[in-house]
């Protein structure tokens, strides 16, 4: 922060998930009077729009996996976000940022966020499905039911989690 970080927060709550951001993007060091800041007024988070929110998380998201655990944890650690809404055991991180958030939530709805009709629609289907994606009659199922682009985006999903890599081998030849 520039400046007294409590004063700084004080006139734009939406500063919390920058400063967690850039440190996610370009830090080495917390700032601690900074992180303490960011605690002190954890519960302002919700007075951020939804969609402001949403696209802080989303620039969040694109930067290295291990800076986006370090990053989410510390604002677990700050009381800024809930530690069951949040998987930090991944294996790897699509390429793409929704896809990424994903995988790093463990909710159906996250309150923080405002999502798209299409971003809505494939996370449901995901929550719809992720359980079942175990099951290889399930998931040559769900190939054959759902429209290619949205298989896509789930298998790419789903191959973050660690239970994923066994069951690789037996996918559907796919034209991907």
């Amino acid at each position: 922060f520039i400046g007294n970080p409590y004063y700084r927060i004080e006139e734009d709550y939406l500063r919390i998930w920058r400063f967690f951001r850039f440190f996610a993007l370009y830090g080495k060091k917390m700032d601690g009077e900074g992180f303490d800041a960011c605690k002190k007024n954890a519960e302002k988070i919700y007075l951020i729009s939804k969609e402001r929110a949403t696209a802080e998380v989303l620039k969040l998201v694109k930067t290295d996996p291990e800076k986006i655990k370090l990053t989410i944890g510390k604002m677990i650690e700050a009381d800024i976000l809930k530690e069951e809404e949040w998987n930090l055991n991944f294996k790897r991180l699509p390429q793409a940022p929704f896809l990424r958030l994903l995988v790093l939530t463990n909710v159906k709805e996250n309150s923080l966020f405002n999502l798209s009709v299409p971003q809505k629609r494939l996370m449901k289907l995901y929550n719809s499905i992720k359980e079942k994606i175990e099951n290889k009659e399930e998931l040559y199922f769900f190939y054959y039911t759902t429209n290619l682009e949205d298989f896509e985006s789930i298998i790419e999903v789903h191959k973050g989690f660690n239970n994923f890599f066994a069951f690789e081998e037996s996918l559907p030849s796919i034209p991907f």
